[in-house]
C-alpha cells in the first residue's frame, strides 16, 4: 500500500522530463556553468500538477550565518552583505519534502541585505525541497548527463488521454476492415508497443481494444 494519495494525473506529470526551455545558466565557481530552474517557474509547476489548493510550503527554519558587514565592491561603492539558510517544508498528496538553501544579501544599507539574503535562502530551499518530487522540478539537473531532460515539449496528460482515445478508435477501425484471421493476428502484432503503452497508461482502453480484437477474431473464424 503506498503512502501517497496522488491522482493519476499527477503521477504521470511527475514522470515526466524536464523540459529544457526552463533551464537557465549562471556562473559558478572557477567559471563552472551551473543549471538552474527558477522559482516561479517551480511554483508555476506545483500549481499546475498539485493544483493551487493541492500543495502547501511552510519556512521551518531560518539561520543567520553572519550579521552584515561593510566592504567595498569592485567599483569601489560601499556595499553591505549578510547570510542566511533556511528550511522549507513542502507538502503534497500526503508526502512532505524538505529542502535547505542559503541566500546572500548585498545591498547599500545593512538593514536591507536582510530582506534580499531571506528570499533567496527561502527561494533556494523551496526549490530544493520541491526537487525531490521529480524531473519537473529540476531533479534531473542532479545527473551530469541530464538523461531526464527533453528539447521536446512534454505532453499533457490531456493531450495523451485524447491521442490514446483517438488510437483506440483507429485500432477498432482497421481490426474491423481486416479479411482474414493472418491478417488480424499480423496487425496485433505489428503494434505491439503502442498496446503495451496503452495496457500500462490506459487500462480501460488497453480492455475495450483486446474485446474488439477477439470479437474480430471470432467473426473471421466463424467465416473462413
Amino acid at each position: 500500500m503506498s503512502d501517497y494519495d496522488f491522482t493519476e494525473d499527477v503521477i504521470y506529470n511527475l514522470n515526466q522530463p524536464l523540459e529544457q526551455k526552463h533551464i537557465k545558466q549562471r556562473e559558478g565557481s572557477f567559471g563552472k556553468q551551473l543549471s538552474y530552474i527558477e522559482t516561479h517557474h517551480a511554483i508555476r509547476e506545483a500549481n499546475r500538477i498539485f493544483g493551487f489548493d493541492g500543495w502547501s510550503c511552510v519556512t521551518k527554519k531560518l539561520e543567520a550565518i553572519h550579521p552584515p558587514y561593510e566592504y567595498q565592491d569592485r567599483k569601489g561603492n560601499k556595499k553591505f552583505v549578510t547570510a542566511y539558510l533556511a528550511t522549507v517544508e513542502v507538502r503534497a498528496g500526503g508526502v512532505s519534502r524538505e529542502g535547505s538553501g542559503y541566500g546572500n544579501g548585498i545591498a547599500s544599507s545593512p538593514q536591507d541585505t536582510y530582506e534580499l539574503a531571506l528570499k533567496e535562502a527561502e527561494s533556494d530551499a523551496l526549490k530544493r525541497a520541491l526537487k525531490n518530487f521529480g524531473d519537473p522540478f529540476g531533479l534531473a539537473l542532479y545527473d551530469k548527463e541530464q538523461a531526464h531532460v527533453t528539447s521536446q515539449n512534454v505532453m499533457s496528460y490531456d493531450e495523451v488521454q485524447d491521442l490514446q482515445d483517438q488510437w483506440l478508435s483507429q485500432a477498432k477501425q482497421e481490426l474491423s476492415d481486416m479479411a482474414s484471421l493472418e491478417e488480424a493476428e499480423a496487425w496485433w502484432d505489428k503494434y505491439e508497443r503502442p498496446r503495451k503503452r496503452m495496457a500500462k497508461n490506459r487500462p480501460d482502453l488497453y480492455k475495450k481494444l483486446e474485446d474488439c480484437y477477439e470479437e474480430i477474431n471470432k467473426q473471421l473464424k466463424e467465416h473462413s
